[in-house]
């Protein structure tokens, strides 16, 4: 999951992220993007339960 958004392995178990790195911006954009089609999607199925 880390590697997902931007992290990248190092030992142990240990994930560093390099906040220079231009492909963060896109990273994040795509999640973003991820998750509102998954907003939107489970709005569709739930008609009922959204708040107005």
């Amino acid at each position: 999951m880390w590697f997902t958004i931007g992290f990248q392995s190092f030992q142990d178990g240990v994930h560093f992220l390099d906040c220079h790195l231009k492909r963060l911006q896109g990273l994040l954009a795509a999640r973003q993007q991820e998750f509102t089609e998954l907003c939107h999607s489970w709005r569709k199925q739930h008609p009922l339960l959204r708040t107005k």
